[in-house]
């Protein structure tokens, strides 16, 4: 789960009890659909030693240019990852990913996150599923680690970031498509 700190545990039992929900539906669509889950083997920890090195793979198996990635929900989409955006409005809760029984990747996203944050989101829930389909203590921190380097890779945006001040976050902002706290 992505969420914030405030997350009550009631509000997780109705996030994982809503996730179950989701995922059931989902398995009885894909009984008439077959859906192809096209996430390379080699692009996970197993093969590769760090999470901004899967992200560097990833951007260079889809041959994705310098810069920005644009439709990063396209991208996420066309490895089979199914991502459904849900309305959780009052709830400090931004996603959550898993593999469900047909081991079909599913990604829930509050509907309620501003731009930024739910791109950021969608690359770290991408993250979780291409590096741990089993728990991890380094989870949380792999998975942002990932989203940075898929996001903003470091080669790509260092230059921009030298003399770097609070007047220049916003333009930024809007070529990147992150948040300021991000950058």
């Amino acid at each position: 789960h992505r969420k914030q700190a405030t997350l009550k545990q009631i509000e997780l039992n109705y996030i994982t009890s809503n996730s179950n929900i989701i995922d059931m539906n989902i398995n009885k669509l894909l009984n008439s659909v077959e859906l192809e889950v096209n996430i390379p083997e080699k692009l996970n920890l197993d093969y590769l030693d760090a999470p901004e090195d899967i992200a560097i793979a990833l951007r260079e198996f889809f041959l994705i240019p310098k810069g920005p990635i644009y439709n990063l929900t396209n991208l996420i989409e066309s490895l089979g990852v199914i991502i459904v955006n849900f309305d959780y409005p009052n709830i400090k809760f931004d996603g959550v990913s898993f593999y469900n029984k047909q081991n079909i990747p599913i990604m829930i996203i509050n509907s309620n996150l501003p731009p930024d944050r739910d791109r950021f989101t969608k690359a770290h829930e991408l993250g979780h599923i291409l590096m741990h389909k089993f728990p991890s203590p380094d989870a949380e921190k792999e998975a942002n680690l990932f989203a940075s380097e898929l996001l903003m890779p470091k080669k790509d945006i260092m230059s921009e970031l030298k003399n770097l001040s609070f007047y220049s976050l916003p333009n930024l902002k809007r070529k990147w498509k992150v948040s300021m706290a991000a950058l």
